[in-house]
């Protein structure tokens, strides 16, 4: 028997007792198959009594309990909804101990997530969700515990759930943001971290998210935007490099060219800077730079036959035929 079982059981034989000074024969009877933890026997006796009585609020009440005990907690709330209807006699004593309930699931949740017990988890977050299905919390961590999976599907629909519980927790828009950003659906992703932005005009990530979902669809302005929008707050080193990468990726070489230069200018002189700025001026049409940086590259790969050819390349564009000759005698070699 799990510890969760065991401690439902404890609570159900303690809320029941607070009725024991004005007991009713059904309740005593009940008392005696909780107190030997004979569930099966309790349950039986209590619904044939209700077979009997379906007016009797307390049987519906106990009948809860018992599917507490269960940890059947869609039962259980049908049976307490049973009793409201009846009499709201035992509302608070409900309220209180499907809150509780709620708490230790999902206190139990959290704990199998932190111990990568990912199906444990996710069983403790469905017994939450039947308690209640409109707490966003459920969701959130329903989501993450599915992208731990690798279950990108249901971890969207976690997502979205909590989202449209909660539409201004940044924490849930962010998470689903980013999720839809790794799936390439970056429109929607723009449209949910602008939401960010709209709470939060500083918030780092949404940043992140609106530049590299711009510069992937191809709206390099409103790319820009938000990558200045960023630097005013913050900094980024791989936002620099992945960006200048993505404009010449994307074919935008007058776009790149000043920010893979301002790179190079602070210092970073990485080999995929240096040869994106190389065949940047080749297709700006300026041989000089172009031949300037990959020599520069040759200086580290004297050998590299590609940086020799295109070595070739741009000397011959410019017509100085001695230098072109000399790479082209060293390919020979």
């Amino acid at each position: 028997m799990s510890s969760v079982k065991i401690i439902n059981i404890f609570i159900a034989i303690s809320i029941i007792l607070l009725f024991t000074a004005c007991e009713s024969p059904q309740l005593r009877r009940f008392n005696y198959f909780m107190s030997t933890r004979d569930e099966s026997g309790a349950k039986i006796y209590i619904q044939n009594e209700i077979n009997k009585y379906p007016g009797n609020a307390e049987l519906h009440f106990l009948l809860g309990n018992i599917y507490i005990a269960e940890q059947d907690f869609s039962s259980a709330r049908l049976a307490f909804q049973s009793a409201s209807a009846i009499t709201p006699k035992y509302d608070e004593d409900i309220s209180l101990l499907l809150e509780r309930h709620f708490r230790l699931e999902l206190q139990a949740a959290i704990e199998a997530f932190e111990n990568q017990n990912y199906s444990a988890a996710i069983t403790h977050l469905e017994h939450t969700r039947s308690i209640y299905e409109d707490r966003n919390e459920i969701y959130s961590l329903l989501g993450y515990v599915h992208l731990q999976l690798d279950q990108l599907n249901e971890a969207e629909n976690a997502y979205r759930k909590a989202v449209e519980l909660n539409n201004n927790d940044i924490g849930d828009l962010n998470n689903l943001a980013e999720l839809l950003y790794r799936r390439g659906e970056y429109a929607s992703a723009i449209r949910y971290a602008e939401r960010i932005l709209s709470q939060n005009g500083q918030h780092s990530n949404a940043h992140l998210l609106c530049v590299y979902s711009y510069l992937a669809l191809g709206y390099f302005e409103e790319a820009e935007q938000y990558y200045n929008s960023f630097f005013r707050n913050h900094y980024s080193g791989s936002l620099k490099i992945n960006f200048a990468i993505g404009l010449y990726n994307q074919g935008e070489y007058n776009r790149a060219l000043p920010y893979l230069l301002a790179i190079v200018e602070f210092g970073d002189t990485y080999h995929e800077i240096i040869l994106s700025l190389a065949e940047t001026y080749h297709h700006l049409g300026d041989y000089r730079s172009m031949a300037h940086w990959y020599e520069y590259l040759r200086r580290f790969q004297p050998e590299n036959r590609d940086i020799i050819k295109n070595l070739i390349s741009a000397y011959e564009m410019l017509g100085e035929t001695s230098n072109s000759k000399k790479y082209r005698n060293l390919l020979i070699q």
